[in-house]
């Protein structure tokens, strides 16, 4: 009786040991383990929510840049009405950024361009008529539209070259401090197109102050208007989120 009381004595033993406990490690609490995870989780933010209007006023942009390059029409002007009979005759003048164009209409509808050339051309082939001393009296505005037109072409151009990055750096953002760059690029962009028509305007020759605006600039500022506003947009958006992540990172180390 005791050899079984013993050999089930020993059967405890060797099927009902006492279980090891389990450490979970809640106290790794207090030991700022869980602050740990907290931190690592911090410094991978998550992707930024990009903001698709920012991303259509740019794309809006690309598109109002070539527009106005396109435009041959930066300044026009009526320059001679005639009516004979029941017949109107009109001539107007058109000037973009790299020709010049005479139109003459009939009745305001019938329209065909009478002459048109290239200020580069025109410059050139006024050096060679007139004497050297009177090259900037009869020559120089032709000198100066030349100019207007292609400093304002390589601006634009930079500047659509900047859109363009900017798109490719929105696409890449992965973090919402990165979010921040092609933000910021957008609005130096836009406010190169804005310099751009500005410092073509002020490259005009005198001969040009009766002239007015066409579409050619007004397209330009709208390009211009368009990048700004995408990049401001965008700038608030990133900064809104900055903010939400850092507070939720406060948030979830308390």
């Amino acid at each position: 009786m005791e050899k079984g009381q013993d050999f089930v004595a020993s059967q405890d033993k060797t099927n009902y040991e006492t279980p090891r406990p389990v450490l979970i490690q809640l106290n790794s609490l207090n030991q700022g383990t869980a602050p740990q995870l907290t931190n690592n989780t911090n410094k991978v933010s998550p992707n930024p929510q990009k903001s698709r209007l920012a991303t259509i006023l740019v794309i809006c942009s690309l598109i109002f840049i070539p527009i106005s390059l396109i435009e041959d029409t930066w300044l026009s002007e009526n320059i001679d009405t005639d009516v004979w009979g029941d017949t109107t005759f009109t001539q107007n003048i058109y000037i973009g950024l790299h020709e010049i164009k005479i139109e003459t209409c009939v009745d305001y509808t019938d329209c065909e361009i009478d002459e048109e050339d290239g200020f580069s051309n025109i410059y050139d082939e006024c050096k060679d008529n007139v004497d050297s001393e009177d090259v900037d009296e009869y020559c120089g505005p032709w000198g100066e539209f030349r100019n207007a037109g292609i400093t304002a072409t390589i601006l634009i151009v930079i500047s659509f070259i900047m859109l363009i990055y900017a798109v490719k750096l929105e696409w890449k953002a992965t973090e919402n401090k990165s979010a921040i760059k092609p933000s910021v690029v957008s609005i130096v962009a836009g406010g190169l197109i804005l310099i751009s028509v500005i410092i073509w305007n002020s490259m005009l020759p005198d001969i040009a102050d009766d002239l007015e605006w066409s579409y050619g600039p007004w397209w330009a500022i709208i390009a211009s208007a368009s990048a700004l506003a995408a990049g401001i947009i965008g700038w608030v958006k990133s900064q809104n989120q900055i903010k939400t992540s850092e507070i939720d990172g406060a948030e979830r180390e308390i």
